[in-house]
């Protein structure tokens, strides 16, 4: 499902205003929950899986390497390199791109543990 087809289920979920559906009683025909089950279930999916990537998150770090004077700091959620921090001064020495959001896949995160 596409993030437009989500959002079509769910404004007509809202459109419909009846909150009955929840409660599995049937109260009409043309029901958005009864007829579009699978659909809502994705789009509820995909509604939750957006919100949960506006929550800042700390980036995960490589594991300390000896020979190198930094290490790799990841996203949380991809796994992209979004930066990294200094060995020795343990600052986060680079972030990459857009300094709030992963590049990849829009994750939010959180620097603020990291700059000491």
């Amino acid at each position: 499902m596409k993030a437009e087809e989500a959002k079509d289920v769910l404004e007509r979920y809202i459109e419909c205003g009846n909150t009955s559906c929840l409660d599995d009683k049937p109260s009409c025909d043309g029901c958005v929950l009864k007829i579009m089950a699978d659909e809502w279930d994705n789009a509820l999916d995909m509604a939750i899986e957006a919100l949960e990537k506006q929550i800042p998150k700390e980036p995960a770090e490589e594991p300390h390497d000896e020979k190198t004077l930094s290490y790799n700091l990841y996203c949380p959620s991809c796994g992209k390199i979004i930066g990294y921090r200094g060995r020795i001064t343990g600052r986060i020495a680079q972030k990459y791109a857009n300094k709030n959001y992963c590049g990849e896949c829009s994750q939010k995160i959180d620097w603020r543990e990291g700059e000491g």
